[in-house]
């Protein structure tokens, strides 16, 4: 059968002899190269190069030149001699595709007239593509030059230098060898820098004259795949570049000269970026990590493996304290920068969710005091630093934006997006009111005592009808009023009269005294509106592992991506709100919760409630009423003045609410059973009293003084 097909090939292949490059390459490439390299030489056989497949391997010459039939690599082929290749489980290749491996040995194996040492893993035989004149080319990097007057436009293979801000093309520079996906002025604009190169072949970095667009160096020999990024190093006397081969290569830039490989990650290298003083290279990688490298010798000083998604971007601030990275988990984080010098643990000092897609780029303002992020869910939004407050998310983009660039000297940033269009908006001057601050009402541990002597408390009887916010029965301070629930679905509302910024204590006494009833007190304006008290800001998202939580415990909180929490922040889970009190202590145990041990304590009048396992709950951040915090792709959380249970578990199913009055007016108290029951027996007593001290701490002696 392969020798009937040969002898029907073989006429019209006497026409012309199979061209090595053209015929034979492409077979080598896709069947012998994976294996058979100049980096990974099984057999000691390299099929990378015309010399060295015709040097042989360790079973001797691979191809006698006129005879096929006895060539080795002629005969593994056609399974006639061991090892069989390619190997039985590998894709094979077809017969024609054999006889045509046959028919250029038989014609004398004959290679290239020059350059005999080209690896065949740096071309690739293509169609041509004519694209489609009224099809604008996406663009996949951009940047403006450091005088503001220029910016470089990558469309795929293309660069365009375009004036600013009429975006007249003044050059292309072409000759690139796949599409190109990084672009970098010098700091005197004078040279541009451009990462390229093509999937599975070789990666490429071009240095050029802006001026004439004429082609300076280019760096990446030995690469293996396209490079996403190339960057000058702060004295540019380096240029970093990295791609898809997962390999950092450090090249002299005037020379061209590789200085050295730093290889550690285990997925794609998608950024690159130089520290200010150029001492710690950073790197964001698809393994879901971020490396920091010691420039000099290539060391590893740390892993950043917080992410839970490929990282695309990576950045240091202006002031070289802190690192920032984002990627395919929706996140932006910051770390502290210590690990300069030697090999440390870089804590993480912030991550917020910020997009509803990947983030796929991250750019720094001219101040260095914003951020800019762009996501695959069409959007841009502006971060102070380096707190990573929102600021401002801009109109919804037409497309990906590829690349943020900002001027130089000015408050303009450059957006350049997939369906080729660019747009340029001004940074906004200030933060939103989503910057406040946390607030401090209902957030102490241990609050302070409140009680004064309970006799010297007025005495009222509840009277009825009080089941509107207009039928409420006047409470004065200091009141201690006895009621009943007297059926099911009554409400009994009290009217009542405050300063701004003044505090109350409302506490039910109930089941205490065996009543039946499970009391539920809100404060509502008189229109019988709830006051609310506190805007929770979801920061960071997670769910329940391992086991759910009762009402009660206040240990073994274990929570998804828990190292990225902190000490004493909330945790909002279903509507109840606790804080975090003691870190895990391993790998099977999680947060305490405070008071750090018997029943926990619940924040901002909120009840202790079950927790299923798997169940969300979410890091937040405590705002002042009435905020509205700019929109960062997770809840907002509007808790009103209530109290169900009092939260820090002193008087079991009783209620207990500390109220501040936002604003000097007339507010209505209700209480009412939970369970919607009532009846004679369903009595209580309410009482309502200033918030007071009952002690003070004095400390006295020569040198009075508290160890830390």
């Amino acid at each position: 059968m392969k020798s009937s097909l040969l002898s029907l090939l073989l006429p019209s292949l006497t026409l012309a002899a199979p061209d090595f490059h053209t015929d034979i390459a492409p077979l080598l490439r896709d069947y012998c190269a994976g294996c058979h390299n100049a980096d990974d030489r099984e057999g000691d056989l390299s099929v990378e190069t015309f010399a060295e497949l015709m040097r042989g391997g360790e079973s001797g010459p691979s191809i006698i030149p006129g005879k096929a039939a006895e060539s080795f690599l002629v005969r593994t082929v056609t399974k006639e001699e061991k090892p069989t290749m390619p190997p039985k489980k590998e894709p094979q290749p077809t017969e024609k595709e054999v006889a045509l491996l046959k028919a250029w040995v038989d014609a004398g194996a004959k290679g290239p007239e020059a350059a005999q040492d080209v690896s065949i893993l740096s071309t690739l035989i293509v169609p041509t593509v004519v694209a489609q004149a009224a099809v604008q080319q996406p663009i996949t990097a951009a940047e403006v030059s450091p005088d503001g007057r220029l910016m470089a436009v990558a469309r795929h293979e293309v660069v365009e230098l375009l004036t600013v801000p009429d975006q007249k093309v003044t050059r292309r520079l072409q000759s690139h060898p796949g599409a190109v996906n990084a672009i970098h002025f010098s700091k005197d604009g004078k040279h541009l820098l451009t990462a390229s190169g093509v999937a599975g072949l070789k990666g490429s970095a071009t240095l050029w004259e802006v001026a004439d667009g004429s082609k300076i160096r280019e760096f990446g020999a030995g690469s293996r795949d396209a490079f996403y990024d190339a960057e000058f190093s702060p004295d540019e006397n380096i240029v970093a570049t990295a791609g898809y081969d997962r390999t950092i290569s450090l090249w002299q830039k005037e020379t061209g000269k590789l200085l050295r490989k730093i290889e550690g990650h285990n997925g794609a290298v998608f950024d690159l970026a130089f520290s200010p003083d150029g001492k710690v290279l950073a790197s964001a990688s698809a393994d879901q990590t971020v490396k920091l490298w010691q420039t000099t010798t290539g060391e590893r000083l740390d892993t950043l493996n917080q992410p839970e998604g490929e990282q695309y971007a990576v950045k240091f601030t202006l002031d070289g304290k802190h690192v920032i990275a984002g990627g395919a988990d929706n996140r932006i984080r910051l770390w502290r920068l210590v690990s300069i010098d030697k090999p440390q643990l870089n804590p993480l000092v912030q991550a917020r969710f910020a997009h509803e897609g990947d983030i796929v780029g991250l750019a720094l303002s001219s101040d260095g005091k914003s951020l800019v992020s762009s996501s695959t869910d069409l959007t841009l939004r502006v971060w102070s630093l380096p707190t990573l407050e929102p600021i401002e998310t801009l109109e919804q983009q037409t497309d990906v934006v590829a690349a943020i660039a900002l001027v130089p000297g000015s408050a303009k940033m450059l957006a350049a997006r997939m369906d080729g269009s660019l747009a340029f908006y001004t940074m906004p001057k200030a933060a939103s009111p989503g910057t406040a601050k946390d607030v401090q009402h209902g957030t102490t541990e241990v609050p302070m005592a409140e009680s004064t002597d309970p006799k010297s408390y007025s005495q009222r009887m509840e009277t009825e009808p009080n089941d509107s916010p207009s039928q409420g029965i006047d409470l004065p301070k200091n009141t201690v009023v006895s009621g009943v629930i007297g059926g099911p679905g009554d409400l009994d509302h009290y009217r009542f009269q405050s300063k701004s910024g003044e505090e109350w204590v409302f506490e039910v006494n109930a089941q205490r005294m065996k009543s039946p009833l499970d009391s539920k007190i809100e404060i509502l304006h008189p229109d019988g509106k709830p006051v609310e008290q506190v805007v929770l800001r979801a920061v960071r998202d997670s769910w329940f592992t391992f086991r759910g939580k009762d009402s009660d415990t206040s240990t073994d909180f274990r929570v998804h991506n828990w190292a990225e929490m902190d000490l004493n922040e909330y945790l909002y889970a279903n509507g109840e709100v606790v804080k975090f009190w003691l870190y895990p202590r391993g790998p099977d145990s999680g947060f305490n919760v405070y008071p750090g041990n018997g029943k926990r304590y619940s924040y901002f009048g909120t009840t202790a409630l079950s927790h299923p396992l798997g169940g969300p709950c979410y890091i937040v951040q405590a705002l002042p009423a009435g905020t509205n915090p700019a929109p960062n792709g997770l809840p907002v959380f509007r808790l009103h003045f209530e109290n169900d249970d009092d939260s820090m578990r002193r008087h079991g199913k009783d209620s207990h609410l500390i109220f501040t009055a936002p604003a000097a007016g007339d507010y209505v108290l209700r209480l009412h059973d939970m369970t919607n029951r009532g009846g004679p027996e369903f009595k209580y007593q309410l009482t309502a009293r200033a918030r007071q001290e009952d002690f003070k701490v004095t400390l006295t002696g020569q040198n009075p003084a508290i160890s830390p």
